[in-house]
């Protein structure tokens, strides 16, 4: 099995994006923005349908397409707070709308959309990888060296603008993480399904964590656990590779909330 180049590219496709879904999953579970992340999942589908319609890698068309929106949204995420679920939906369906017709518009071979939907690890390639390397790490370095100021930022965001910090820069910062790691994601386990990334190995760590720091770690180590589990289960089994990796997870988050329950009841 580990003879497989391909098989080598989708254990580190797994590995990085239990990193990136650890880290971001905690954020985005107390930022209340897990809809939002599948809103932008959705809209980064146009951009990776531009990328096959003007022959450029649809990692890069994608990312390039969600920072766009990202910064529209975060920019106007204040203004539009009452209206922003709304424009979240227009948005979702633009960017299906357009990705679709793109992907149907391109005189060469593209994956079915299908793969897109419900993700396809064992079809990530050795430049996505790159791709993806630069920026888990740059994401993590960003993260890591502003630990306090993130911390402060998500959990007392008046306090934080009391010490003169810039909320909306770290808004910013925020919604460009979510975009990029999400074009990430999507390789992994498609569009459908990216909201189980963010919030299924957070939830489980609820249970078993006492800081936001632990919560982290813990989350971490689930997604990427579960997703090697998932994906060694899927080719052992030949399933859809996307859909074991969180169907595995909830399976573990039903375990997790089980042993919650008792534990308390003692």
């Amino acid at each position: 099995m580990f003879h497989y180049t391909f098989i080598i590219t989708a254990i580190l496709a797994t590995i990085l994006s239990g990193l990136l879904s650890g880290v971001l999953g905690p954020i985005v579970m107390q930022k209340r923005l897990t809809m939002i992340s599948g809103g932008m999942a959705h809209i980064a589908f146009g951009g990776i349908g531009l990328g096959y319609f003007i022959g450029v890698n649809p990692l890069l068309s994608g990312i390039g397409f969600s920072i766009l929106v990202s910064l529209i949204l975060a920019n106007n995420a204040n203004k539009l707070e009452s209206l922003q679920e709304g424009y979240i939906a227009m948005f979702w369906a633009l960017g299906m709308a357009l990705g679709v017709i793109f992907i149907s518009a391109t005189p060469l071979y593209t994956p079915p959309i299908s793969s897109f939907l419900f993700g396809n690890i064992l079809s990530v390639t050795r430049p996505e990888i790159a791709i993806m390397s630069v920026m888990t790490l740059l994401i993590l370095i960003v993260f890591l060296t502003r630990k306090r100021q993130w911390e402060l930022f998500l959990f007392d965001e008046e306090y934080y603008r009391s010490l003169r910090f810039d909320s909306n820069r770290m808004q910013l910062a925020l919604y460009l993480f979510l975009a990029v790691s999400i074009i990430v994601l999507i390789r992994m386990v498609g569009i459908i399904l990216i909201i189980a990334l963010f919030s299924i190995p957070t939830l489980t760590a609820t249970f078993f964590t006492r800081s936001f720091g632990q919560m982290m770690v813990f989350s971490i180590l689930f997604a990427t656990l579960t997703g090697l589990v998932g994906f060694a289960a899927s080719y052992a089994f030949n399933l859809p590779s996307g859909a074991a990796m969180v169907l595995l997870m909830g399976i573990f988050h039903g375990i997790a909330l089980l042993i919650a329950h008792f534990r308390n009841a003692e």
